[in-house]
């Protein structure tokens, strides 16, 4: 697992922020209910917003990150969890390669929201890593490992928000 910190420069980072605040109820957001295979909502009962970034913001994060990705089509989406809402274990097998870069500056750990994910020791060991999601923190699974995120607490004060990059085969 690659965990990359300020990922992005920060006018770039401020960029996602206004575009992601802006774009909050315009109407054109989709659910994870809908849009995501039912493997990967396994035992989560809330649900995740996700929206393509704009176009321009498209190509301006693809060519700041373009060291960490492979060639080829990328889709890039806000994502925003909302309470109960995460991701049960899986690969992203589907793609080339994948990150998420993380846009709440602050957040606490009694919100859940944690990424976790397997290494080489878990099969053995049973022991998985974790990372809270840090603001402009980019982690890339990079030897496909499977991962996952906690439901989000009912009572967070907050949204978890960030941007999802997977690039296709």
């Amino acid at each position: 697992m690659k965990i990359i910190r300020d990922s992005l420069d920060e006018f770039l980072y401020k960029q996602c922020h206004t575009e992601l605040r802006d774009s909050m109820g315009n109407g054109k957001w989709d659910t994870s209910f809908f849009c995501w295979p039912s493997d990967v909502r396994i035992g989560i009962t809330g649900t995740v917003l996700v929206q393509p970034v704009s176009e321009e913001l498209h190509e301006q994060i693809d060519k700041s990150l373009t060291k960490h990705f492979s060639d080829g089509p990328k889709y890039i989406n806000f994502h925003v969890y909302t309470p109960n809402s995460g991701l049960s274990f899986h690969d992203d097998g589907d793609y080339n390669s994948s990150g998420t870069i993380y846009l709440n500056d602050e957040w606490d750990a009694s919100w859940g929201g944690w990424f976790i994910w397997e290494d080489e020791d878990t099969p053995t060991k049973g022991i998985c890593k974790s990372i809270l999601p840090v603001g402009n923190t980019l982690v890339i699974p990079d030897k496909q490992e499977r991962h996952m995120v906690t439901p989000v607490s009912p009572v967070c004060e907050q949204f978890r928000v960030a941007i999802q990059i997977r690039c296709k085969k």
